[in-house]
């Protein structure tokens, strides 16, 4: 597991996706697609305050995974 964060300002509020593995992605519409395709669970896309927008899910044992975008891909 690695999740390099730089530059953070603020405190981390999380819980037990605090420990995961983060990877980013291209197009997080065609990963949610293609994750509500396979009927994986996942949590809903949120918006992290950089404006990355993040899914999680969970491997096959428990661990988490998020995908995520690079910040400021939101823009609202």
């Amino acid at each position: 597991e690695l999740h390099l964060i730089g530059e953070r300002k603020s405190e981390v509020l999380s819980h037990n996706r605090g420990n995961h593995y983060a990877m980013l992605v291209d197009d997080i519409d065609a990963w949610e697609r293609h994750l509500t395709e396979v009927g994986a669970q996942f949590f809903p896309r949120r918006i992290r305050p950089d404006g990355a927008y993040q899914i999680f899910l969970c491997d096959p044992d428990g661990y988490y995974i998020e995908l995520c975008t690079p910040p400021g891909a939101h823009q609202g």
